[in-house]
């Protein structure tokens, strides 16, 4: 049958040196509990997994049941209720899947099932840390109810895509459902190149802040849905633009587009569009359009001392209103 039994148990002590009158520590997930023993979860499960070695193989499922203490906060969570539940007993995961002899193998699966939104999961041993984060606790779901299409295109890409009734929902609350895109990627590479493809994420967080101070899409002055909606797309409309300028610039010149500065380039473009739009043939267009890009060219960032690091310390910040005085 190819039936798979496992289970696990799990208990935990956490002491907190605050020693808070509440006995509770703030902001956790699962380890609520302040200098206190905790049996956090008792584990079982039964599961069948799917393969594509035979047209019986391809049908599987899982059945996961969690008791303990961890259980009043992923049963409260079910169809997203705040606190907490006094039941100790949650159905973790339920859900049966099937392999679709289609190209490399298309799952499909139904039911309860684990979330794909982040690093960290619900059980203690799967995760990097024993704690979890508050992007876990707060950011995103526990589990899904739904379906989930997964197909894997290569040894290193795979694609999946849900349709759920939402964030720990069993019953659905509302008329609509949640749509889900996930595209994962695994990469066989060196540490030392994969440290470098991670620092690019900094390129990200300024490309949000070009966006947001920049461009002014941190505050969003429409109040119809419409307007809004607009108001974004001329947003990137107009950042694309500026990239790609940006884009043209560097290569004329030679360098990488993150030397150019984003706001400088955005005023060249915006001094250059009045004498492009009025170009009167194709000629002048382009002998002004050669001069934005010259000009841009130039609007190289200058290059920053190391700035150097400091222990972590809360800022002192002035306050407009007078200090309290004892009676």
């Amino acid at each position: 049958m190819g039936l798979q039994l496992s289970g696990a148990a799990e208990a935990s002590f956490t002491q907190n040196f605050n020693n808070p009158s509440t006995n509770v520590n703030s902001l956790r997930v699962f380890d609520t509990q302040a200098n206190s023993f905790v049996p956090q979860v008792a584990q079982f499960m039964v599961e069948r997994p799917a393969t594509d070695a035979s047209a019986l193989d391809r049908i599987g499922f899982r059945a996961r049941v969690n008791y303990g203490a961890q259980s009043r906060f992923s049963r409260a969570r079910t169809n997203y209720q705040p606190g907490t539940d006094n039941t100790e007993l949650d159905v973790h995961e339920l859900y049966g899947e099937y392999i679709v002899p289609v190209g490399n193998g298309l799952k499909i699966q139904f039911g309860k099932i684990n979330t794909l939104i982040g690093l960290e999961v619900i059980n203690s041993w799967e995760n990097p840390n024993w704690s979890r984060s508050w992007t876990f606790g707060l950011a995103q779901a526990f589990t899904e109810t739904g379906v989930r299409f997964t197909y894997p295109f290569t040894s290193w890409a795979t694609m999946a895509v849900g349709l759920v009734n939402g964030w720990d929902n069993i019953e659905d609350n509302n008329k609509g459902k949640t749509i889900q895109l996930y595209f994962f990627t695994t990469l066989e590479l060196a540490p030392e190149q994969i440290a470098q493809l991670y620092g690019y994420r900094w390129n990200i967080e300024t490309d949000l802040r070009s966006l947001k101070q920049t461009l002014h899409l941190h505050s969003l002055t429409s109040r119809s849905v419409d307007m809004v909606a607009k108001e974004l797309v001329l947003g990137v409309a107009a950042y694309n633009l500026v990239r790609g300028a940006m884009f043209a610039a560097a290569r004329l010149a030679g360098i990488d587009p993150r030397q150019l500065s984003f706001s400088r380039v955005q005023d060249i473009v915006n001094a250059f569009l009045p004498n492009l739009m009025s170009a009167a043939s194709p000629e002048i267009y382009q002998r002004e359009l050669d001069r934005m890009l010259r000009r841009a060219a130039q609007c190289k960032l200058s290059r920053r001392p190391q700035r150097p690091t400091y222990p972590r310390a809360v800022w002192r910040r002035s306050s407009r209103y007078p200090k309290r005085k004892d009676p």
